[in-house]
């Protein structure tokens, strides 16, 4: 079957850059590797395989980006010097809001 072999790589590539390369993680590269390397059986059987390679491929790779742009985002949030002005003064207004209601309800 065409493209095969470049979908397997393209799964193992994406385990070993998403999930590590470590001796701890040994076990689920190991499972990767037999689960897409068994034989699959009829051709309709190996197309569903390979496409499920492909989709645990950009699954993997998804989930990164996802965490890494989060990562980003709470990172530049913490060092924004406004964030914590904004924030207290999100407060104060909120409060200040809360306080008109109450006084003008009393006349």
């Amino acid at each position: 079957m065409a493209g095969t072999a470049a979908v397997y790589r393209r799964v193992m590539k994406a385990v070993q850059k998403h999930v590590g390369g470590s001796a701890d993680k040994k076990h689920f590269r190991e499972f990767v590797a037999a689960e897409f390397r068994s034989p699959a059986g009829t051709e309709a059987d190996a197309r569903a395989r390979l496409r499920l390679a492909g989709d645990y491929a950009y699954h993997l790779t998804s989930i990164q980006h996802q965490k890494n742009n989060q990562e980003e985002l709470e990172s530049f949030q913490e060092r924004s010097p406004s964030n914590e002005a904004a924030i207290t003064e999100k407060n104060e207004d909120q409060q200040e809001r809360a306080r008109q209601p109450a006084e003008s309800g009393h006349n």
